[in-house]
């Protein structure tokens, strides 16, 4: 097989560890589904994705970021005001960035690590608290995508020479 073949094939087996997290997320957060069974969206998602970034790269770091995904999951976002909700949502954000970037600031990789706070941040505030999505279970996957997608995508093994 080709390199490029190969690198396609890594691709689309992390997109699709994503799409599952994000799927996970969304069902963990709706009452739909199971009864709104939290446990789903903080403990399930992340491990999916946690297992799937390790077995993309064979290295320790993205084991270690597990506990505090789960923790960050478990943060409040919601409130009654405006500011609140941003306050909120911020600080859901950041956590989330924080814990799943965590391998990319342990390799020193901080640009990697910046955009990975950016998208959780922001993607945080702005879906969470103006809501453009369509309903609930969009916006919450997209939130989840944005979330983990560094956390996922940036999962390498190291090159040996």
């Amino acid at each position: 097989m080709k390199i490029e073949q190969k690198q396609l094939l890594v691709f689309m087996g992390k997109i699709l560890c994503l799409l599952t997290f994000a799927a996970l997320y969304a069902i963990g957060g709706s009452g739909d589904f199971f009864g709104g069974q939290l446990w789903i969206r903080r403990w399930l998602a992340p491990f999916i994705l946690m297992t799937g970034a390790f077995l993309f790269s064979f290295d320790w770091r993205f084991l270690v970021a597990y506990p505090l995904m789960g923790a960050a999951m478990c943060l409040p976002y919601g409130a009654d005001t405006t500011w609140e909700k941003i306050l909120l949502r911020g600080l859901f954000g950041l956590a989330c960035a924080i814990a799943f970037n965590l391998p990319y600031a342990l390799r020193k990789q901080w640009l990697w690590l910046m955009l990975g706070c950016i998208l959780s941040i922001l993607g945080s505030i702005y879906l969470g608290v103006l809501n453009p999505a369509p309903d609930a279970i969009t916006e919450q996957g997209f939130i989840a995508l944005l979330i983990g997608a560094t956390y996922i995508l940036g999962a390498k093994r190291k090159e040996t020479k």
